[in-house]
């Protein structure tokens, strides 16, 4: 005998009123510019898909949180593990340790002086000039260059533009002073508000980059009477993303930090002493009032420098050994798309080739 299938109750399935009112409310609250940002993430990301991130790589929540309807919220609250984008505030699968990661801070700190140490004698110069930014990675360049050559070899200079980053200069001059080095401050806003007659009009990425570049135009003009060489402490993180302006603090005499990850940074940071306050803060390029990099990037060093580690240095491209070690196809795709995207930045600029040999650094006459 032929039985009929079960149905499903679907009055007993359908939310509770209560809770549709409030997830009614909820979508109603969010302010205009949360929605009207969320729109634009949504298209970006329904033309662009995994692309999207190198074109705004502030989009961490492509399909748009903010739009998403009453009764879509309610599911993913009765379904918390169904799709973990949406989850926010909802704990992600931690990405395992890469032993590649841990450093020998003592012997990594010796082969750093010694190249900078190296570098000075070869070049003839009389010392080391650094943009001190208050952030843990210039912090690290500085405190090596003194090591390496002596406080009294090594200048920096803070240049804050208003109060975006007044706390930045603050903690700049606590680095300098527990370096001991002379230390020397340059208003950035006279420079910049006489290019741009408004400067709240501009996309604010432009002006950073502006900025940077400003930066260090200043540096190298500073240097120029003393003889110094401009030292540079952009990451292997930022630089693997292209997380930098091009020509702007990319544009230095001598990059110190270029072969270490922002955690191995951190790690030479605690071998150092660099003072905690320094250590702790969120890595941020200053950008606006509230900027962070990892906002901006959507993804955590922690987690960007294990991908990163077993992509670059083990040669791990297997998608499904990444998405067991912890990372999802967003993740993926996402964080490859960024770096192909300025693959550029981590290049001189290209000549056309005509057939002639490169020329070299040094030539050797003959009898």
């Amino acid at each position: 005998m032929r039985t009929s299938p079960v149905r499903p109750n679907v009055m007993n399935s359908r939310p509770a009123l209560s809770d549709t009112r409030q997830a009614a409310t909820h979508f109603r609250t969010q302010s205009p510019k949360t929605l009207l940002k969320a729109l634009y993430a949504k298209a970006i990301w329904r033309y662009f898909g995994p692309y999207a991130a190198s074109i705004c790589p502030w989009i961490d929540d492509p399909e748009g949180c903010a739009l998403r309807s009453p009764l879509r919220l309610l599911r993913e609250k009765q379904n918390p593990n169904k799709d973990q984008r949406y989850m926010k505030n909802k704990e992600k699968p931690t990405p395992h340790a890469s032993d590649s990661l841990k450093l020998d801070a003592k012997k990594t700190l010796s082969q750093l002086e010694e190249f900078l140490s190296r570098k000075l004698e070869e070049s003839g110069f009389n010392g080391y000039i650094i943009g001190l930014s208050g952030g843990i990675d210039t912090s690290v360049a500085a405190a090596i260059a003194v090591r390496a050559v002596g406080a009294a070899r090594v200048q920096s200079i803070c240049m804050p533009y208003k109060a975006a980053q007044t706390q930045a200069a603050r903690d700049a001059r606590l680095v300098a002073t527990w370096l001991g080095i002379k230390h020397a401050e340059v208003e950035l806003w006279r420079v910049i508000d006489a290019y741009y007659s408004n400067i709240k009009a501009i996309n604010p990425v432009r002006t950073g980059n502006k900025m940077a570049r400003e930066r260090m135009a200043i540096l190298f003009d500073q240097a120029f009477d003393a003889r110094l060489l401009v030292l540079g402490a952009t990451n292997r993180s930022e630089m693997a993303l292209g997380y930098a302006t091009w020509f702007g603090e990319t544009a230095c005499s001598i990059n110190l930090l270029g072969q270490l990850y922002k955690t191995q940074v951190r790690q030479l940071a605690v071998e150092l002493g660099v003072p905690e306050k320094i250590r702790v803060k969120p890595p941020s390029a200053d950008l606006w009032l509230g900027h962070t990099d990892e906002d901006e990037l959507g993804i955590t060093f922690d987690e960007l420098d294990k991908f990163l580690s077993m992509v670059i240095d083990q040669g791990i491209v297997s998608r499904d050994k990444l998405k067991k070690a912890g990372f999802s196809d967003l993740t993926i795709d996402r964080t490859l798309a960024v770096s192909h995207k300025f693959y550029f930045k981590r290049r001189c600029p290209e000549t056309a080739d005509l057939g002639l040999p490169d020329i070299p650094d040094n030539i050797t006459l003959k009898k």
